[in-house]
C-alpha cells in the first residue's frame, strides 16, 4: 500500500500523538508518565537539631509536587520520645509538607518525625521507603564549667578546639607574661575530674610560650602555630600535641611561612592551612599548608590571593577555605577570596551585595553557606551581617541581630548560628537560624559573666566558652545547650 503525504494527514499524527501522551498520564514534562517515586530533599528542621523553638512547624521538602490527599494525620507523623503521637495540623503546598503541633513542644525533649509510605506525588507514585528524623527542643540553658586546681591560669589570646571528647585550651597571656600551659575538658565528667593538664614541661618538648597564635584539631592531634612569643618576637614554630601520651612534637620550620600572629588556619582534611596576619615587615597575603605526615610544609599560591590582612575570618566548606574581611592596615575591607588546596589556586568572593566593611566579626559554614556577622565597622560594633554562597558566588542579606556586638565567638549548631560575648554591656548572646531568617535572644540566667577574648567551641550539642576578660582576666567559662 502507498501512503500519500498531505497536510491533512499530518494533521491527523500529531493529533494522535498528542491523544497518547495524554492517555499516558504524562507528569515528567516531557510526553512520558512519571513513575519515578517522591524523595525528600530537605527538612526544617534538619536531622539531629538541636534548640529547636517549641513553636517550629516541622517542614519536609521533596523534589516534586505532592498529592495532597495523600499527607495526612497518618502519613506525616511527630512522635515524643515515648513513641506518643503529636496533634497538629497537616498542610501541603506544592513540594512542601507542613506539620503544625495544635500545642508547644515541650522544652528539652526529643521529638521523632515520620512520613509513610503513603505519600504519594501528583502522579501518585508512593515514597519507596518511610523517611524519619529526630530533632531536640530548645533547653536554652547555662552551665558553668568547673574551677578546680587542675584549671588552667586565667588568660586571654589563646586558643581552643575539639576533639570529640574535649576542650583543650592552650597557650594565651595571663596579663604579665606568656604561657606555654593548657588544659584538656571534659563536660561529661563530674567537676571535681573534669579538667587535665596538658604537659608542660621536658621531655614533653611543649612549644615554646605564646599569644595569638593558631590551633587546629586533625582527628587525632591538636596543631598550634605561629604567634607572639612576648614582646612582639613573632615566630613560625609550632607543635603537634597528642592527647593519648599527653606530648608534644615540634613542627618543621623548613620552609615554613613568614613569622605572624593574628593570622588564621583551617584543617582541611590532610593538611592546616595557615594563612594572612602581621610579620615583623608588614601585613602578609602568603601563607602555607602544612602535612603533619611528612612534617612538611608546601607555600599557598601568591597569585590571585587576597590583599594582606590581619584580624579577618576563614572558612573551611569541605573544598575550599573562605578569607573574608579584616583590616588591611587600617583600612577595614569587604573583599575576600577562596582558596583550593587541590589547585593551589585563588578565586575572588563577589563584592556585590557583600556586608560592610569590617574587623573583629565572625564567621561560621553551615554545610552551604557562609554566614559573617558582627564586627566593627570602624564606627563601633554592627548588628549586620551577610550569607555568601560559594557554588554561585553570591551575596544575600540577613535580618540583624537585637544587639550589636565585636570581638565576639560563634559556633554553628547545625541548624543554628550562636553568638555570644564580645564589646557589649551584658553577658547576653543570641542565636540566628538562616533557614527563617531569624534571631532570638539567649538565656542569660547562670551565663558565665560578659567577656572578651574567650573562645568558643561546639561540642555537637553545648557551645562551650571559656576563658577571656571579664574586667579582669578570667578562668571561668559556661557550657549553653541550645
Amino acid at each position: 500500500m502507498k501512503f500519500v503525504d498531505s497536510p491533512i494527514r499530518r494533521l491527523t499524527l500529531v493529533a494522535t500523538v498528542a491523544v497518547a501522551a495524554s492517555a499516558c498520564g504524562g507528569g515528567s514534562g516531557n510526553g512520558f508518565p512519571d513513575t519515578t517515586p517522591p524523595s525528600v530533599v530537605s527538612t526544617d528542621p534538619p536531622a539531629g537539631a538541636v534548640g529547636v523553638q517549641l513553636g517550629d512547624p516541622v517542614i519536609a521538602t521533596f523534589n516534586e509536587p505532592l498529592s495532597p490527599a495523600s499527607v495526612n494525620a497518618a502519613s506525616f507523623q511527630v512522635t515524643d520520645n515515648l513513641s506518643n503521637p503529636v496533634s497538629g495540623k497537616v498542610s501541603v503546598s506544592g513540594r512542601t509538607a507542613r506539620f503544625t503541633a495544635q500545642n508547644a513542644l515541650v522544652k528539652a525533649a526529643l521529638y521523632h518525625a515520620m512520613l509513610t509510605t503513603a505519600v504519594k506525588d501528583a502522579a501518585g507514585n508512593a515514597l519507596t521507603t518511610a523517611f524519619n528524623w529526630d530533632f531536640t527542643t530548645t533547653a536554652d540553658l547555662w552551665t558553668s564549667t568547673a574551677v578546680n586546681a587542675l584549671t588552667p591560669p586565667a588568660r586571654t589570646s589563646h586558643t581552643a578546639v575539639w576533639t570529640g571528647t574535649e576542650m583543650i585550651v592552650w597557650g594565651g597571656t595571663d596579663g604579665v607574661t606568656t604561657l606555654n600551659t593548657g588544659g584538656r575538658y571534659d563536660p561529661t565528667s563530674p567537676d571535681a575530674t573534669a579538667w587535665t593538664a596538658t604537659a608542660d614541661a621536658a621531655p614533653s618538648n611543649v612549644p615554646p610560650a605564646r599569644t595569638d597564635h593558631t590551633a587546629v584539631w586533625t582527628g587525632g592531634e591538636m596543631i598550634v602555630w605561629g604567634g607572639d612569643l612576648g614582646g612582639s618576637n613573632l615566630t613560625n614554630s609550632g607543635g603537634r600535641y597528642f592527647t593519648a601520651t599527653n606530648t608534644w612534637t615540634a613542627t618543621s620550620t623548613t620552609f615554613a611561612p613568614l613569622p605572624r600572629n593574628l593570622h588564621t588556619a583551617v584543617w582541611d582534611g590532610g593538611t592546616m592551612i595557615a594563612w594572612g596576619g602581621s610579620t615583623s615587615i608588614g601585613l602578609t597575603n602568603s601563607g602555607g599548608r602544612y602535612n603533619p605526615n611528612t612534617d612538611a610544609w608546601t607555600p599557598t599560591n601568591l597569585s590571585g590571593a587576597p590583599l594582606p590582612r590581619t584580624e579577618h575570618t576563614v572558612v573551611w566548606t569541605g573544598t575550599q577555605m573562605i578569607v573574608w574581611g579584616g583590616d588591611q592596615g587600617g583600612l577595614l575591607t569587604s573583599s575576600g577570596g577562596s582558596y583550593r588546596p587541590a589547585t593551589n589556586s585563588w578565586s575572588n568572593v563577589s563584592v556585590t551585595g557583600t556586608p560592610s566593611p569590617r574587623s573583629g566579626h565572625t564567621a561560621v559554614w553551615t554545610g552551604s553557606e557562609m554566614i559573617v556577622w558582627g564586627g566593627d565597622d570602624g564606627f563601633g560594633p554592627v548588628a549586620t551581617g551577610g550569607r555568601h554562597d560559594p557554588v554561585t558566588n553570591t551575596w544575600r542579606p540577613m535580618q540583624n541581630a537585637p544587639i550589636a556586638r565585636s570581638g565576639h565567638e560563634a559556633v554553628w549548631t547545625g541548624s543554628e548560628m550562636i553568638v555570644w560575648g564580645g564589646e557589649v554591656s551584658d553577658n547576653s548572646g543570641a542565636a540566628y537560624n538562616p533557614a527563617h531568617d531569624t534571631w532570638r535572644s539567649i538565656s542569660i540566667v547562670a551565663a558565665p559573666s560578659g567577656r572578651t577574648g574567650h573562645t568558643a567551641v561546639w561540642t555537637g550539642n553545648e557551645m562551650v566558652v571559656w576563658g577571656g576578660n571579664d574586667a579582669a582576666l578570667t578562668n571561668t567559662g559556661g557550657r549553653y545547650a541550645p
